[in-house]
């Protein structure tokens, strides 16, 4: 999966807080930015509910 570099828009989410320690921990160790890995989840869940 390829992420597009458009036009980006800022949303507010709210999560538990630890599942928000999972992403901010998970991003350190591979490195990936935590906007990057919550669109490519979103675009992952979206295709495999239509």
């Amino acid at each position: 999966m390829t992420l597009e570099k458009d036009t980006k828009v800022r949303k507010t989410i709210v999560i538990h807080e630890e599942v928000g320690a999972l992403l901010d921990s998970f991003a350190a160790q591979q490195k990936f930015n935590k906007s990057d890995l919550i669109e490519i989840a979103i675009l992952d869940l979206i295709e495999k509910h239509r």
